[in-house]
């Protein structure tokens, strides 16, 4: 696997790891509450998680397929990629961004 693709795999595995603990370590009833502002509850949240994880692995499968069929070269760079989306700033809770309504929980 390309040193890319591992970072990618282990950056990804931590964050699972991550959501998985607190997951678990979350009391059931907890999911279930409605935010005061019309936000998700704690299981839409994870619903459309799974829904965007999807949506992006099926996404990168066409891309990949479409760039190799393209006759895309071997990528032979080994600069991380993993920080690269930081810039979006998207723990920042202060900024809404809304969905498309087919990632809605």
């Amino acid at each position: 696997m390309h040193p890319n693709l591992e970072e990618i795999a282990v950056d990804l595995a931590r964050v699972r790891a991550e959501l998985t603990k607190i997951m678990a370590t979350t009391p059931a009833e907890k999911f279930e509450h409605q935010p005061r502002n019309g936000g998700w509850t704690g299981t839409g949240i994870i619903q459309h998680l799974g829904k965007v994880e999807g949506a992006a692995t099926k996404l990168l499968e066409g891309l990949f397929a479409k760039a190799l069929a393209d006759g895309m070269a071997m990528e032979t760079k080994t600069v991380s990629w993993v920080r690269s989306l930081d810039r979006f700033n998207v723990q920042d809770r202060a900024t809404k961004i809304n969905a498309p309504e087919r990632l809605f929980p």
